[in-house]
């Protein structure tokens, strides 16, 4: 049997949404704004009366980003794992769900859902590259009937954009955070070459001083034929001082230049001792 082509309605309310996603997710890169934007079109476009948003932490719990008509505390502290309720089956499943009823849906009538007045609901997997980022969900609609293929048609558009959207914000903030390290090593790089700048400067004003008395000195024992025992023995005396000082002075420097390598390349980790 052919099936039915989609009505008019149901056509227009698909390009109406496309076109409100379109011009809205150009907008921002930040995954809060994008989910809220996400509910706010699944409950326009379905006339839900709740909604949540939800994503995937790194400890594989859902937790809800954003959401409507919701108790603000249930879903600022909600946590779930893969393996509890709807939303977890969903996930497993990787497959969106419409529930026209609960209590005749082999799947999940054994789910408690005291929280919802109707007993129908959209549940659809967020995944972008076969990867789960989260869950959208809507219950309760509005004018008390089951929620219908084209709402569910709705929500499974808004979830693939959703995977673009969000996966597209992942990637621009790795890209910054990128950027910014590159930013901080350039950083370092410039005030490394300041540094030998500085460097070079102090050897140099540190060494002008002693070589010039140390050439002063070997000029004067040049003429040792003319000078007395006594001035022989001050320029030796000169010579020896400020090779000592030089050497002190190099011997320093390149103390300094060690434990300035040592410190970059030693790097603080914080180390579990359990």
């Amino acid at each position: 049997m052919t099936p039915n082509p989609p009505s008019k309605s149901s056509a227009q309310n698909k390009l109406s949404l496309l076109q409100e996603i379109t011009s809205t997710m150009v907008l921002t890169e930040d995954v809060s704004t994008i989910a809220n934007l996400m509910i706010d079109l699944a409950s326009t476009h379905t006339l839900a009366e709740k909604g949540s948003f939800m994503l995937l932490n790194a400890r594989e719990e859902f937790y809800i980003i954003a959401s409507r008509g919701l108790d603000l505390e249930l879903a600022r502290t909600y946590r779930s794992s893969l393996t509890q309720g709807i939303v977890g089956k969903v996930a497993r499943l990787k497959q969106p769900v419409l529930v026209e009823d609960i209590a005749l849906d082999d799947r999940f009538k054994d789910t408690h859902r005291d929280r919802y007045q109707t007993s129908s609901f959209i549940s659809c997997p967020i995944i972008a590259r076969d990867q789960l980022l989260g869950v959208i969900n809507i219950n309760d609609r509005k004018d008390g009937h089951p929620f219908s293929e084209d709402d569910f048609s709705l929500i499974k558009i808004l979830a693939n954009q959703a995977a673009t959207s969000i996966r597209n914000a992942q990637l621009a903030s790795q890209i910054n955070s990128q950027a910014q390290e590159l930013e901080e090593l350039n950083h370092k790089l410039i005030n490394s070459d300041l540094a030998k700048a500085d460097f070079l400067i102090q050897i140099s004003h540190g060494l002008r001083s002693p070589l010039n008395s140390m050439k002063g000195a070997l000029y004067c024992l040049k003429q040792a034929d003319t000078l007395p025992h006594g001035d022989f023995n001050d320029f030796l005396n000169i010579l020896d001082i400020e090779t000592r000082n030089m050497v002190d002075l190099v011997e320093d420097q390149l103390e300094h230049l060690r434990l300035e390598g040592e410190r970059i390349l030693i790097k603080p980790s914080i180390i579990a001792l359990r």
